[in-house]
Parts: structure tokens; C-alpha cells; sequence
């Protein structure tokens, strides 16, 4: 279940739906990768976004 993040090239954009990756929730995932969406907590701007609360992480 992969896709690249945005258009990459002139050719076709390439998805991997494979075995096991068949659910709706991951489909719509990739096709968000397809159009151009980064998980938040890779975005360049996640600190101005995504708070991390340590006290809260089980270890």
C-alpha cells in the first residue's frame, strides 16, 4: 500500500493497492498521497500544528 506524494513526472501516477490493502480507509490513504497530502507529522510545519504530550506516551 504505497504511492508517491504528488504528480511525479508526466506519466501516470502510480498506486500500490495490494493484497490486504484492499480496505476503503487505505484506498482513500493513497489516493491522498496521490493528490498531494503528507502525513501530519512529516509536514515541515507539524510543530506549528501537532503538539506531542511525552506525560502521555506509555513506555
Amino acid at each position: 500500500c504505497c504511492s508517491f506524494v504528488g504528480k511525479r513526472g508526466n506519466g501516470p501516477q502510480a498506486i500500490s493497492i495490494g493484497k490486504n490493502c484492499d480496505k476503503f480507509g487505505i484506498v482513500v490513504h493513497e489516493l491522498g498521497h496521490v493528490v498531494g497530502f503528507w502525513h501530519e507529522h512529516t509536514r515541515p510545519d507539524r510543530d506549528r500544528h501537532v503538539q506531542i504530550i511525552r506525560d502521555n506516551i506509555m513506555t
